[in-house]
């Protein structure tokens, strides 16, 4: 982790619309998925398998696609690590406003980066409504990359 990342709203003294400083689906309705955690709770006895071998065969099934073309991970951040990983020095374009570790990821693995929408679009928008803090170290960490100038 190059910048670090968070969930940063608690920074802004205005009301937070739209966070970008996550990688959460926070329009998730969770209601079964807690529902079935709880009536399963008991089961939850054991570590998962170290190579989650089974969720693999099952995901493989699922989507009808050959086991060895399934990746499971401890979470979506070491899956990004292990993408920008295995396309090395490659050329990545990132939408922005988003989770921070999607461009540490790249830059660690030596891509080059550009970003969507531009600096400028990004700026402009700003101009009109304030969003967070996270949002506003971003926009000026990569007016600093494009420009070279620090703001």
């Amino acid at each position: 982790m190059l910048f670090g990342h968070g969930d940063d709203f608690y920074n802004s003294k205005n009301e937070v619309k739209i966070n970008f400083s996550s990688n959460v689906w926070h329009g998730a309705n969770l209601e079964k998925l807690k529902e079935h955690l709880i009536e399963h709770f008991d089961s939850l006895t054991h570590y998962p398998e170290p190579d989650a071998g089974s969720l693999k065969r099952l995901l493989a099934r699922r989507y009808e696609i050959n086991e060895e073309n399934v990746l499971v991970t401890n979470g979506s951040t070491t899956a990004f690590y292990m993408i920008a990983q295995t396309w090395k020095d490659a050329t990545s374009m990132i939408v922005i406003p988003s989770f921070s570790e999607y461009e540490d990821a790249c830059t660690l693995h030596g891509h080059t980066v550009s970003f969507f929408p531009t600096v400028k679009t990004c700026l402009n928008y700003l101009l009109k409504d304030r969003i967070f803090a996270g949002f506003v170290i971003r926009i000026i960490r990569m007016a600093n990359y494009f420009t070279g100038v620090n703001y």
